[in-house]
């Protein structure tokens, strides 16, 4: 499965990458099978977020309108994730608050011409949100085909997953056992990843270490009925190349078989290659993928990586943005057969 450049011009939406306090969320926002990336403005001054929506060959920008959304995202410690909330197959926007105050989570919801702007009530969730070192995770967590919200405390003392269940009008809270997971998840240097990493159908957990001394990747696979069940997956290599300095995981479907798999992009010279742990229903397959071209422009300073199939072959691509001034292209690596 090699990597295949292309370098996708996208001036106007590179220079707005460019902007202060700007998140970068890839999703495929108009339904049509391609991955697409949107920016929210963390600052004050936006009143739309604007969309790159991409195609086999390129991106074509539009500029959405959002001010109410546009408003809120600029609020402190808030930050935004993707996924279908109301199951129409487009991927809408939600903001979470790190921060006490909100008792809901505003959802904007995607369409052919423009956002929609929905105040969901979640309070106790909000809530569990607002705790110190906690990070949300956006998939379908249940198999119903709206994507959920689960919470990953970095700090000690919780032994759940909170998991906020999506539908077509709001959310419904679970809390899920997961003593062990929720113990490595608060060691230094971990970071959780989400994918379907057993192909059931329903979203799952991994926990990447960042530092030296994990040989394995722990799984929290996603049961909504009974919680999670841990797998603590073999991968050697994978794990000691994981804490490497500015290396950072991507997660997609990779060789397009249903099971998520974890890309290494490191953002410091050195490799030429990319790492895949490729996924199935018992463990981890490592392959070394050479992409030369690919690793020297990701090692760029102020680079950002994002996984998602932005040709709408059904395997999972890469693509490179770079979040300073400089570029006026998206650099995208297909994933070709």
């Amino acid at each position: 499965m090699p990597f295949v450049l292309q370098n996708r011009l996208a001036a106007d939406f590179a220079s707005l990458v460019a902007s202060p306090g700007v998140d970068i969320i890839a999703d495929d926002f108009n339904g049509d099978g391609n991955t697409d990336l949107a920016l929210v403005n963390h600052t004050p001054g936006w009143t739309t977020v604007p969309v790159a929506l991409s195609n086999a060959t390129g991106f074509t920008i539009e500029n959405q309108p959002a001010a109410v959304f546009a408003s809120l995202a600029a609020s402190p410690n808030v930050t935004a994730v993707s996924g279908d909330f109301n199951g129409d197959g487009t991927a809408d926007i939600a903001l979470i608050n790190h921060a006490p105050g909100w008792a809901t989570i505003p959802v904007a919801l995607s369409s052919a011409t423009g956002f929609t702007v929905e105040n969901r009530p979640l309070a106790d969730f909000a809530s569990l949100a607002a705790s110190p070192d906690v990070e949300v995770l956006a998939r379908d967590f249940n198999g119903d085909g709206t994507t959920d919200l689960a919470l990953i405390n970095h700090a000690a003392g919780w032994n759940s997953i909170p998991v906020a269940l999506s539908s077509a009008t709001g959310f419904t809270v679970e809390n899920l056992p997961a003593a062990g997971f929720a113990s490595l998840a608060a060691s230094p240097d971990v970071e959780p990843i989400a994918g379907d990493f057993n192909g059931d159908g329903t979203a799952d957990i991994a926990l990447i270490n960042h530092a030296a001394g994990w040989n394995t990747i722990p799984v929290a696979l996603s049961f909504i009925a009974t919680g999670f069940t841990i797998e603590n997956r073999p991968a050697a290599d994978f794990a000691s190349l994981a804490a490497s300095p500015n290396v950072e995981p991507v997660a997609e479907d990779f060789n397009g078989d249903g099971t998520t798999d974890i890309a290494l992009i490191n953002h410091a010279a050195g490799w030429n290659s990319i790492l895949l742990a490729l996924s199935s229903a018992t463990g981890f397959t490592i392959e070394n993928q050479p992409a030369a071209d690919l690793a020297s422009f990701a090692a760029s300073p102020d680079v950002a990586a994002f996984a998602g199939d932005f040709n709408g072959d059904n395997r999972g691509d890469l693509a490179l943005v770079n979040t300073a001034a400089g570029w006026n292209s998206v650099i995208v690596a297909l994933n070709l057969p």
